[in-house]
């Protein structure tokens, strides 16, 4: 007697079924609260997606560290405006008053809360005493917007404004505490201000990772349960069956909250037994809430095939027929996951961390879903058998794919060289714009343009000023500060800077910056006036107004560093979550560099000049300078913004004789040149007469060694580069001068230091990736060359849709690991099953066309219904304001597309070409002429073993009856008839068996 199938037998009393069931309940009950947990605890924040040794990380919490975070939340409102200056100060007012937090026990939710119009009212009064109109130019870009015809042309009390309140340590590093204070800073605005929620505005780094949990869980939630509809309900028109069309869309949607519940528990894992405060791995960023829409898709396209399989098997035999429809695909269940798995898992080799956690949980998630898809499906399928006229109607009513989808099979089997130039042709050209493709990390990361987020990031950009703040920390030496009756060349190694002076100095760095391209505006202490500092007046109530606004400050004992530089921070505002274009932030970083640090060049050359008169026995109060410069037009003096004409006014400043720096242009020296003898005289007349001549440059020239050999001290001030370091990290250097240096720190500097190192990081991992993928493909077609070919089918999706986004020019960031993900899935589930089809109807005696018919018609069906239920059903995503879920959205149809145009095209044109040999097929005899007919579409099938003349051990190739007989009970009809309708039945599966055993003998004369 026959041993029961497994899900009949019976373990502890009990049918196997129902304990699958048992425990596929238990472990769903699982998934709702940690999916929910998983994405309310989101890691979104930017500097915690690199190592802490990354200098721009480095930079960023040492500046953190020395000015207590600050991280800032911007916030505004429609009508908020200088004109209504009341109500922005009572917001201010009542924030400041109740930033305790509900039941924290901390010290509250807010350091400091300070509007634009409060920022005025200090500017127009003491120590500062600007004018109305300066305080508002000197505001523009950051508290203030700048004038425009819709926002406050010609009127001030018109132009908008904001409020910067800047979080608590606590609550910056605590998300609920950053949610109440979000919620509070929102409650008070509605109160105050009477606004609609929809009219208020928040932007800033304080703000990032709130707004994208709030657009995780509304995407998620409510568009992913408007996704799940749309996809049920095509699955419904596909399958034919809503019952059917139930299991598997159920099946897919809980193995996506599945791989969202597993970051949770991995989070529980690592708090509880590494003993660590916070999970690293376990928590979830805008990348990681991307994986449960991959799998979902993947999952679809494994609950498609074990549809079809157990359709088949079902129309084999009533008996069992769950089981046998797990069996049709084993062990390719569980290989294509673990393959995909490994592929991502190399990409934890990456040193950005939302790329290792993506490595983790996608493969984690795509193996979870087998055992769900697997233990669902089939239990349901085999505790509620399918009657015969719903298998009838499952897929269509026909078993076999759509007529026009053969037109693939037979372009890519009957042109299998003009199909593989085609796809090796366009794999080149995609190649090309994968060369092309720009990485650009966002801020605010990860958010798109649809996001509230982005639109209030947009909004501040229109009307107040850009809401990414950059902070440029210039650090002053203590030794370089001084007294303003105190002596600026006390040492004689450099010049020390009064109060006044380093004002300047921050003023005219902050001029600069302010006309960089993507900079709106700066605050920082040279915004106030330094022209009512003379004589230091008000030295000690400058610094405490400076130190309130986190602008000024010694270094801190708790660093690393002693207690001996003067800091100084500009926070610039630059473009983020543009809407119109990528922003390259390390384009908007090199800006920033290239207005700072020429001023402090011209300080470094200024203290050289010091040092040099100083040796001879001199000083800079009241010398003679002169600065060359070259110029082959022969121009008096050199081009403004030069460096010449920056270190000549910085000397001017300095104290140098009454009559100021002169200029000489080098071509007036030059004797071969079109300079009069009497000009050049004078210019060397001018020059012997100098306490010293500045060259710009360390380049040697003829003209200015004849004048050192005459005398003339001449004083080479070319030097590098100031120096930037890392952290603020002391110069090294005992004895030495300390130059003033800049640190340049925050979100901007992080995100190009995350575009910088994202395309190295994604091709280091896919080299080794591509190796793996191609030794396992030659274990799928047991054969190095056929395993080598097999990559191309596979990679032809992921590089069709990739390179086109590169010839698009669309800038991309960590997003793109989510498509090509899905395309890399789709593909190697496509190609590994073919293969093994292939092979299989090989070893069972079938010719290359027939298997590779055979191959199609298993695959085709799933790979359609996944193209329409996934590409299409996805699409309500598209509203999603996360980008990376976004652009998944958009890509999973064209890469879904692609990946059945490799595996039902590409794939036969292989195995169809004389390539076929190294698959493992068998070639049609030369001398026969059309041997069988069309192997049918309804699925080929092994049968026994037939004992043929020529071929022994050759399993002939059955058909199942036509589907629609089936279903009347028409059980017969007639080989010409069968034939000439195209339809399958007994007598043809037996007549095919007759051609079979006719051919193997030899005879060609078969009959018709």
């Amino acid at each position: 007697m026959n041993e029961p199938a497994f899900f009949s037998r019976r373990s502890m009393g009990q049918a196997n079924y129902l304990l699958v069931a048992i425990a596929a309940t238990f472990l769903i009950a699982l998934i709702p609260i940690a999916a929910y947990k998983a994405v309310r605890g989101g890691a979104n924040d930017m500097k915690s997606w690199l190592p802490a040794s990354e200098p721009a990380v480095a930079n960023l919490n040492w500046c953190d560290e020395q000015f207590d975070g600050d991280q800032m939340i911007l916030a505004s409102w429609d009508g908020c405006t200088l004109g209504n200056a009341e109500t922005l100060d009572r917001v201010a007012r009542n924030l400041s008053d109740g930033s305790q937090a509900k039941d924290s026990g901390s010290g509250g939710l807010f350091t400091r809360v300070t509007g634009g119009s409060a920022l005025l009212a200090q500017l127009t009064s003491p120590p500062f005493n600007l004018s109305r109109e300066a305080a508002v130019e000197r505001l523009e870009g950051t508290f203030i917007g700048r004038a425009d015809g819709a926002h406050g042309a010609g009127n001030l009390d018109a132009r908008p404004t904001c409020l910067a309140a800047f979080l608590s340590r606590d609550a910056a590093a605590d998300a609920d505490l950053r949610r109440q204070a979000v919620e509070r800073l929102r409650a008070t605005i509605l109160s105050e201000a009477n606004v609609t929620p929809a009219g208020i505005h928040l932007a800033g780094p304080g703000m990032d990772s709130i707004g994208l949990d709030e657009e995780a869980i509304r995407t998620l939630a409510r568009l992913g349960a408007l996704a799940i509809t749309v996809s049920f309900g095509l699955c419904a028109w596909r399958l034919r069956n809503l019952f059917v069309a139930a299991i598997v869309v159920g099946a897919a949607a809980i193995s996506a909250g599945m791989s969202l519940a597993l970051v949770f528990y991995c989070g529980v894992l690592e708090v509880t037994a590494l003993d660590r405060l916070a999970p690293w791995v376990g928590s979830t960023d805008a990348l990681v809430t991307g994986v449960p829409v991959l799998v979902f898709v993947l999952a679809l396209s494994m609950g498609f095939r074990l549809v079809y399989y157990y359709r088949d098997a079902r129309l084999e035999t009533d008996g069992d027929a769950a089981e046998r429809g797990v069996g049709e695909g084993r062990p390719w269940w569980l290989m294509t996951p673990l393959l995909v798995a490994a592929i991502v898992g190399v990409l934890c080799t990456s040193d950005i961390v939302p790329i290792r956690r993506f490595s983790v949980f996608a493969g984690v998630g795509l193996v979870a879903s087998v055992a769900i898809v697997l233990a669902l499906v089939p239990v349901l399928l085999h505790r509620f058998p399918l009657s015969k006229q719903s298998i009838a109607a499952l897929g269509g009513g026909h078993g076999s794919p759509p007529r026009w989808t053969e037109g693939m099979f037979q372009f890519g089997a009957g042109s299998w060289f003009a199909i593989m130039l085609f796809c090796v042709s366009t794999l080149a050209l995609a190649g090309w714009g994968l060369m092309t493709l720009n990485t650009s990390a966002q801020l605010p990361a990860m958010a798109g343009a649809r996001s509230r987020l982005a639109k209030d990031y947009a909004w501040f950009g229109e009307r107040v000023g850009h809401a990414a703040p950059l902070d440029v920390v210039i650090d002053v030496p203590i030794e370089r500060c001084r007294r303003l009756e105190e002596s600026a060349e006390a040492d004689g190694q450099q010049y020390r800077l009064s109060l006044a002076e380093r004002l300047s100095l921050i003023d005219a760095v902050s001029s600069r910056m302010r006309a960089a391209t993507d900079v709106s505006g700066v605050w920082s202490p040279g915004t106030v006036n330094t022209d009512a500092l003379a004589g230091d007046q008000g030295d000690e109530e400058l610094r405490h107004a400076l130190e309130r606004q986190g602008l000024m400050r010694f270094t801190r004992q708790t660093s690393d560093n002693p207690t001996d530089r003067e800091l100084w921070r500009l926070r610039a505002r630059v473009t983020a979550a543009a809407q119109a274009r990528g922003v390259d932030y390390e384009e908007v970083l090199k800006q920033v560099r290239a207005a700072v640090e020429p001023v402090l060049r011209a300080y470094e050359q200024r203290d050289l000049v010091v040092r040099n008169l100083h040796e001879r026995g001199g000083q800079l109060s009241g010398a003679k300078v002169c600065i060359l410069f070259a110029d082959e037009f022969n121009d008096p003096a050199p081009a403004r913004n030069s460096p010449e004409q920056r270190l000549g006014e910085l000397l001017n400043r300095s104290g140098v004789a009454a009559d100021g720096v002169k200029f000489v242009n080098l071509e007036a020296l030059n004797e071969n040149g079109r300079t009069a003898p009497v000009v050049r005289e004078r210019a060397l007349e001018l020059l012997e007469k100098q306490t010293a001549v500045v060259r710009m440059t360390a380049v040697e020239n003829p003209i200015l060694a004849r004048l050192a050999d005459n005398g003339v001290n001449v004083v080479n001030v070319g030097i590098d580069d100031v120096l930037e370091e890392s952290q603020g990290a002391p110069v090294i250097a005992a004895g030495g001068v300390r130059p003033i240096r800049a640190t340049f720190a925050g979100m901007p500097a992080v995100a190009a230091a995350l575009s910088a190192g994202l395309l190295p990081s994604v091709w280091a991992a896919s080299q080794i990736a591509l190796v793996l993928l191609a030794a396992v493909m030659v274990v799928v077609a047991w054969d190095i060359v056929g395993g080598v070919l097999a990559v191309l089918p596979i990679v032809f999706p992921l590089g069709i849709v990739v390179g086109m986004l590169g010839w698009m020019e669309v800038r991309l960031d960590t997003g793109l690991l989510l498509p090509a993900t899905l395309a890399i899935g789709l593909a190697v589930e496509g190609a590994v099953n073919f293969i093994a089809w292939f092979r299989r109807g090989s070893a069972a005696g079938l010719f290359r066309h027939e298997a590779a018919r055979m191959a199609y018609a298993r695959m085709a069906p799933g790979m359609l219904d996944t193209l329409i239920v996934g590409g299409v059903g996805l699409l309500p995503l598209a509203l999603s304001g996360i980008a990376s879920i976004q652009l998944l959205a958009l890509l999973a149809a064209p890469i879904a597309l692609t990946a059945m145009i490799a595996t039902l095209s590409l794939l036969p044109g292989m195995v169809c070409s004389p390539l076929a040999a190294f698959f493992g097929a068998v070639d049609e005899p030369q001398a026969s002429e059309a041997t069988l007919r069309p192997i049918s579409l309804a699925g080929v099938r092994e049968d026994r073993a037939v004992a043929a003349p020529g071929r022994p051990h050759v399993a002939a190739a059955a058909v199942h009856p036509n589907i629609a007989a089936a279903a009347s009970g028409r059980t017969h009809s007639s080989t010409a008839e069968a034939r000439h309708e195209g339809i399958d039945a007994p007598h043809l599966s037996l007549h095919t068996k007759l051609q079979r055993l006719r051919h193997s003998a030899g005879d060609s004369s078969i009959g018709s």
